[in-house]
């Protein structure tokens, strides 16, 4: 089972002033101070911080991937591979309305090798889909015309899709990724502890046919890889990766249009959704929110009567935020960020 998804890297957001918006993140929902950004490499022309919300690096394998635009040199990009990155983000950041609550550069998907990207790339060409391949990563949707690289969604369902090996050590400051042991070891928290990122969700019209395509696409997901979860006004496909202290991605069909999920597909369209942190001790971590000016809201319980919150996006400039409760903690392996 999960036979190329082995993490989730970050949910990533792409957004203005990102340190602003890393210091609204630190003061307005907690997350560890001081954690490092950088310019991406080649001179692409992105900040990129990889936010953990937890120290405990053995706790999570998955961040918040924060990214923004940055004016360019007029040396940059420097090189031709520099250029072709840029060209490449901006066709994916580009195709989104701006004014969804996550604008994405990509859903970056991991496999456990650089191996298993390679008969990705294959698979892809066999079947005529479209995509590129550029350091050790496959990049699914995009298209050279004219000079000009730009996404076609019809190719992944639009869902921006790439995929990379899960360990990447040629980027300072990755998340490399924690792993459970087969007896993971249960840990108790102070109470109001953000844990790990748990979920990114997405919102569809048909969740059914993204799969279909990435059957068509790739042979995956498996049926073992899927759960299905009903909700209020709302039904998900859960897709799970192997790495079980990885975010899941989660695609969200609304059922009724008067619902939650109905009244942002209607006004926002198909895309990302939210990024959700699990909690250990829900009720001291809103307590601890309300003293940070951060307003929240109950929703939908999720599977099993796990309780859910949303943020005020506003108060978190913009970003969308979901909090469950996790009332079981376990500890992997950590490894800590590359050098």
């Amino acid at each position: 089972m999960a036979r190329w998804f082995d993490r989730y890297y970050g949910p990533d957001l792409v957004v203005g002033r990102p340190q602003e918006a890393q210091r609204t993140l630190e003061e307005k929902l907690g997350i560890p101070a001081g954690q490092g950004m950088r310019m991406t490499t080649h001179g692409v022309g992105f900040d990129v911080a990889y936010l953990q919300v937890n120290q405990d690096y053995g706790l999570g394998a998955s961040c918040i991937q924060l990214m923004g635009i940055r004016p360019l040199a007029s040396d940059e990009p420097r090189n031709e591979t520099g250029r072709a990155l840029r060209a490449m983000l901006l066709a994916y950041v580009t195709a989104q309305r701006l004014d969804r609550p996550i604008v994405t550069h990509v859903h970056a998907l991991s496999t456990p090798t650089e191996d298993d990207v390679n008969a990705i790339i294959e698979m892809l060409r066999s079947r005529g889909v479209p995509h590129m391949a550029k350091m050790k990563n496959v990049y699914i949707g995009l298209v050279e015309e004219d000079g000009r690289i730009h996404y076609d969604p019809s190719a992944d369902a639009g869902t921006f899709l790439e995929w990379a090996p899960t360990v990447q050590t040629d980027f300072p400051g990755f998340v490399l990724p924690p792993t459970l042991p087969d007896n993971p070891e249960e840990v108790a928290l102070e109470p109001g502890t953000m844990v790990r990122l748990v979920a990114r969700t997405q919102i569809v019209k048909s969740a059914a046919a993204i799969v279909d395509r990435y059957r068509w696409m790739m042979d995956w997901p498996e049926e073992g890889d899927l759960e299905y979860a009903e909700g209020d006004g709302q039904r998900s496909i859960i897709i799970k990766p192997a790495n079980g202290l990885s975010a899941v991605w989660e695609l969200v069909e609304p059922t009724r249009p008067d619902s939650r999920a109905g009244r942002v597909l209607e006004k926002y369209g198909d895309g990302p959704w939210a990024i959700r942190i699990g909690v250990s001790g829900l009720d001291q971590k809103l307590a601890d929110l309300e003293a940070r000016g951060t307003r929240w809201l109950d929703i939908a319980d999720g599977p099993g009567g796990v309780r859910r919150v949303a943020l005020n996006r506003w108060d978190l400039r913009g970003i969308p935020i979901e909090l469950e409760e996790m009332p079981v903690v376990y500890r992997g392996v950590g490894q800590g960020r590359a050098a």
